[in-house]
């Protein structure tokens, strides 16, 4: 009996000590958890990523969104943000505008617009505000690529930034392939 009273008690101190143990990890986890989750919360809602899900297309002289390009800002904060995009336009000597839609009154708004076109040529325009269009890319190149890069430091008002694109003629087709996509990121 003396035996078996010494194996409960083995037994129960055993216990006793893995439940410790346990208890001792499980913390151990929760405080890395904690900590994990406390260095990455001051990154949320401070970066995102934007894709365009489907082919979107616009023959008509008039700015349609660019469905999935496209983020909220907040009032009185800084953003810098980048989209890539490849293109096909339909039609001799076709070419598209782009331009940026956002918040009335920003305090300063820059994007500069690269287009290689075929080869090794290239054009260069530059966007300074919103609801303000590109003059036309003599895009007559199949899939060309298109970057739009540039930061916006936003007035008071909130909105939603969105990427915008037109036919430089009106009836020819112009493309924004899915897959184009972009990213943004709030700096203050």
């Amino acid at each position: 009996m003396r035996k078996l009273e010494e194996q409960i008690v083995t037994l129960v101190k055993d216990t006793g000590q893995e439940k410790r143990l346990s208890d001792k990890r499980a913390k151990e986890l929760y405080d890395a958890i904690v900590d994990l989750d406390t260095r990455l919360t001051p990154l949320e809602g401070k970066s995102g990523a934007m894709v365009v899900l489907s082919d979107v297309t616009n023959s008509t002289t008039t700015p349609a969104d660019v469905t999935g390009l496209s983020f909220a800002v907040e009032a009185n904060k800084i953003y810098a943000f980048r989209f890539f995009m490849q293109v096909t336009t339909v039609g001799p000597a076709t070419g598209l505008h782009v331009q940026l839609t956002g918040p009335t009154s920003p305090t300063a708004l820059f994007a500069k617009v690269f287009e290689w076109l075929t080869g090794p040529v290239s054009d260069e325009e530059y966007l300074t505000a919103f609801n303000a269009s590109t003059v036309a890319a003599s895009c007559s190149e199949q899939h060309p690529e298109m970057i739009i890069e540039g930061f916006l430091r936003n007035g008071a008002n909130t909105g939603v930034v969105q990427l915008q694109f037109d036919s430089e003629v009106n009836t020819n087709l112009v493309t924004i392939h899915a897959g184009s996509h972009g990213i943004w990121h709030k700096l203050n």
